[in-house]
């Protein structure tokens, strides 16, 4: 079966391309929708980048850590 006929088998650089294409794109979107809210309600834009600091630093730890 071909590539283009169904097979669930991706090459492993299309697949890094895609997901970092997502990652991209889900980036500019959070950095959008932050601005919104920076320009609706500063003290909410705040709290919401504090916590979006501290969601990073676990993610950051929690992945070293698991890292051989």
């Amino acid at each position: 079966m071909a590539f283009h006929e169904g097979d669930p088998w991706k090459p492993p650089k299309r697949m890094r391309r895609t997901d970092s294409s997502r990652i991209v794109v889900g980036c500019i979107l959070a950095v959008v929708l932050f601005i919104v809210l920076a320009v609706i309600e500063l003290e909410a834009a705040i709290v919401v980048a504090v916590l979006a600091a501290l969601t990073a630093l676990i993610l950051f730890a929690t992945s070293r850590r698991r890292s051989p």
